[in-house]
């Protein structure tokens, strides 16, 4: 296994949903005990093991390791010095080694300097019909309260068209998105439409991670950016979005999308939405990017570049097919 930097792949497709706008739908879930050991370790009908409660804790039929140059991932960057490395050694890893997407820091830049996706972003080769995607990963802090980063964990299928004939661009796009500027906090949203920042459909979850408590997109305001409904996680483990090691990830169904969170042994239900309308039905591939944000998604306040480098550090990927 090598510690390199990769050459840089320019591919054509980009998050176009993942506007510069911030993104700040239904039931609340609390904690269900859990098994948060490796992704990869054995499933069901094995010795006499049980089969897994839940789809991320049996067998995936793909995983990636990012130990070296992936197969699995296409690269691509808008920002000219921003860098992709494979099998970087940290001792956090589940193997010790890991992918870092890397913007480095610039201080002379500003606002409107390299903003918007797709930054620095691996995409995945095939493209998943619904199943389960579970990941383990980090990103880092931000110099100064003031910068805006956006690290993207997602599925994105664009084509142009507008299949249900709602006079909008289809979109169909999972996102679990964390803001530099939002520590405590994480992104949770599902695009069906998309053609400009003034016309979509979507839903998100903005959940403080450190309280359980959360805001979201009220029914009837899929065409809105602002998140009307608030609500409260039964109990929470009190995590940052930032900094620390996460384990997340979605199960996807044409009627149902549950975002989860593993943190010491239990398993979190972050949102169950089911409302088929707003879920997206098209295959898509999988997505890491992080990219420059001109508005702060805590505040919509200016965004400045940020000054020193910030990377988010991938060290396991799995897909379970429903």
């Amino acid at each position: 296994m090598r510690s390199v930097y990769i050459p840089i792949i320019i591919l054509t497709l980009y998050c176009g949903a993942c506007s510069s706008s911030n993104p700040s739908g239904q039931n609340s879930s609390g904690p269900v005990t859990g098994d948060t050991s490796n992704p990869t370790q054995t499933g069901p009908g094995t010795g006499n093991l049980p089969p897994p409660t839940f789809p991320e804790q049996g067998n995936p039929s793909l995983s990636e390791n990012f130990a070296s140059l992936s197969t699995n991932f296409n690269s691509t960057k808008s920002i000219p010095d921003g860098m992709i490395q494979f099998g970087i050694l940290n001792g956090e890893a589940q193997d010790s080694k890991i992918a870092q997407l890397i913007i480095p820091g610039h201080p002379e830049y500003g606002q409107n300097d390299f903003k918007s996706p797709p930054g620095v972003q691996l995409e995945s080769l095939q493209s998943f019909a619904f199943g389960t995607f579970r990941n383990h990963l980090q990103a880092s802090a931000c110099a100064q309260a003031n910068e805006g980063v956006i690290y993207g964990i997602f599925t994105y299928q664009n084509d142009g068209s507008d299949n249900n004939v709602n006079g909008i661009i289809d979109n169909n796009e999972i996102d679990i998105e964390i803001s530099c500027d939002s520590p405590d906090t994480i992104f949770l949203t599902l695009w069906t439409d998309y053609s400009s920042d003034s016309s979509f459909r979507k839903v998100t979850r903005k959940i403080n991670l450190k309280t359980g408590s959360y805001i979201e997109t009220k029914a009837g305001e899929e065409n809105q950016w602002a998140l009307n409904q608030s609500g409260q996680l039964t109990t929470f483990p009190g995590i940052s979005s930032i900094g620390e090691w996460l384990d997340v990830g979605f199960t996807w169904k044409s009627n149902k999308v549950e975002f989860f969170l593993y943190s010491n042994g239990i398993r979190y239900s972050l949102w169950i939405y089911q409302d088929s309308n707003h879920i997206p039905q098209h295959a898509a591939p999988f997505l890491y990017n992080v990219w420059h944000t001109p508005t702060l998604w805590s505040n919509d306040g200016i965004a400045d570049y940020p000054s020193s480098t910030v990377l988010l550090k991938l060290d396991t990927f799995s897909y379970f097919q429903p």
